[in-house]
């Protein structure tokens, strides 16, 4: 019995014998796969894989699985890029890695070496601090990579973006059924498109946020403070023409910053619909209008897979002659900008599309605000807005200081008009000084035919009311003036009106679509018993038989 029981156990030994644990090989390979440091900016990064020897009954089996076992798989992780290297002071943008092989992306984790530069977030949005350039290390299991940042300051439109900012606040709009208006100079109704309050969109819940001479670069940054903290269900673009004409971008180099801002202001503002125009043709810029095909057509290409939330609207179209080239007829002298007369062609095109939320009609009173204060200690108007203050007294120069416009619904009123009131000069800071009751195009025009200019000028011992004219040429209304007369200035459908006390009208031909202003350089001034009109048979009814 007990000679069965060894037979039966000798060949059990045997087989637990032929069955061995992974060679030193094995352990080997396993022990120089990378760490979670492994540096991917310029190297790709693999881990190695062995793969599990099979137990065998055979000294053959096994050799070829100790062989096996000593021979590793590499994994390739691929590497990683940051292309973002810029942000501006007081605004965000979010990191972009991009990554070789993308099913290998990893979620990275950032570190900025200067804090008092920029800011990163765990989630890697960084946030300009003040100008200078820092480096930002991303790290992840597999990925290791720095990259700089240059942070800089917005030194061009920075008064541009606060004005609009704080000048839509004020203006309280109902928070619902917005639409908000932004982009370049197309959009501007300060400089070029003055009528888009008072023949288009003055009833509406509707504002226009355009900035002369912007990019879809600037509009990536101005769109945080402008377009998203307001939530508009609305948002109409015109954008992509300076940086063509102006940065020189590519087309396709044009689309891609678009298609990053439309990207963002979808994501937050996902209820927005927005809607754009594209890039139309033009005599200025002829030669770029090729490039600009192909920023229209990615962008048309963009519309029709992101239907639900946005439009494309064929502006250029519209702009081009039967042979492709710009219609002239269209454009200002600048060959670039539509005349006043062609923005309908914007209305047109978006009304179809876009119904806006009416307001209320506005009150004929208009009170008197500043346009674009860079300080807002030049003006101070009193609560029933019949008294304007204006502390001409820091100004050095009258014409970039000319900063006190009758403002509708806290934009530049551009129309016909009638204002009443008394002119007083209060404190004096300068010997020689002249305050100046202003009607013209535009912000600064000075002497040059376009506007109407009453200046008030004393030289020390006399004071002189002056009209103004072409060629800083002064004629005299009435010399031995006090610092204190009444006056009334009318504006109806392109003839200037303005009455000096109760002397005979001086009478002026100009263009339809005026600003007004009150200004002064040297002393104080109190504009009283301000009375605004624009009711044309009111205004008429004034000017009869000037």
């Amino acid at each position: 019995m007990k000679n069965k029981s060894l037979v039966i156990i000798l060949p059990l030994i045997a087989l637990l014998c032929s069955c061995q644990k992974p060679t030193s090989a094995t352990s080997a390979a396993t022990s120089a796969s990378p760490s979670a440091s492994a540096s991917v900016t310029s190297e790709k990064v693999s881990d190695s894989v062995s793969p599990s020897a099979s137990p065998s009954a055979s000294a053959s089996a096994s050799a070829s699985a100790s062989a096996s076992a000593s021979t590793s798989v590499a994994v390739d992780y691929g590497t990683v890029e940051v292309p973002l290297k810029h942000v501006l002071v007081g605004y965000t943008r979010p990191v972009t890695p991009v990554f070789s092989i993308p099913e290998k992306a990893e979620t990275l984790t950032y570190e900025s070496d200067d804090l008092g530069i920029v800011e990163v977030s765990a989630a890697g949005v960084l946030k300009g601090i003040k100008v200078g350039t820092t480096t930002v290390t991303a790290t992840s299991e597999h990925f290791h990579t720095t990259f700089s940042v240059v942070v800089d300051a917005d030194s061009r439109f920075a008064g541009q973006v606060t004005s609009l900012e704080t000048g839509y606040k004020k203006a309280a709009y109902a928070e619902t059924g917005r639409t908000l208006f932004m982009g370049d100079s197309f959009f501007d109704t300060g400089s070029f498109w003055t009528n888009f309050y008072t023949q288009y969109y003055g009833n509406y819940n509707t504002w226009s946020m355009g900035i002369s001479a912007t990019t879809a670069q600037n509009w990536y940054y101005y769109a945080q403070r402008l377009i998203v903290p307001f939530a508009p269900d609305n948002i109409v673009i015109h954008i992509g023409t300076n940086d063509l004409n102006d940065d020189k971008c590519r087309g396709s180099e044009c689309y891609q910053r678009l298609e990053l801002l439309f990207n963002e202001l979808h994501e937050n503002l996902p209820n927005s619909h927005i809607y754009y125009f594209g890039i139309e043709p033009s005599v200025a810029f002829a030669a770029n209008y090729e490039s600009a095909k192909i920023s229209n057509t990615s962008s048309k290409a963009y519309a029709t897979k992101n239907s639900a939330y946005f439009t494309y609207l064929d502006s250029p179209s519209e702009f081009e002659k039967s042979d492709g080239t710009a219609d002239a007829s269209l454009l200002r002298s600048d060959g670039l900008h539509p005349l006043l007369t062609t923005y309908g062609i914007y209305v047109d095109l978006l009304k179809p599309v876009l119904t806006m939320t009416s307001t209320e009609k506005p009150d004929a009173k208009i009170p008197w605000q500043a346009l674009n204060a860079t300080d807002s200690s030049f003006l101070s108007v009193s609560s029933d807005t019949k008294t304007l203050t204006v502390d001409g007294t820091k100004a050095s120069n009258c014409t970039n200081d000319r900063i006190f416009y009758c403002k509708k619904e806290a934009t530049a009123y551009v129309g016909n008009i009638l204002v009443t009131g008394n002119f007083k000069a209060t404190s004096k800071n300068l010997a020689n000084y002249f305050g100046e009751i202003y009607a013209g195009p535009s912000q600064k025009a000075w002497s040059d035919g376009t506007c109407f200019q009453l200046v008030y000028f004393f030289d020390g011992t006399t004071g002189t009311a002056n009209d103004w004219q072409a060629n800083n040429t002064a004629v005299a209304i009435e010399t031995g003036v006090n610092d204190n007369f009444d006056f009334k200035l009318a504006a109806l459908n392109g003839s200037v009106y303005f009455q000096y006390k109760d002397k005979a009208w001086i009478k002026k031909t100009l263009t339809k679509d005026l600003m007004y202003s009150f200004s002064s350089e040297g002393i104080g001034l109190s504009i009283s018993n301000l009375a605004v009109s624009t009711d044309d048979t009111a205004i008429a009814a004034a000017v009869q038989g000037a």
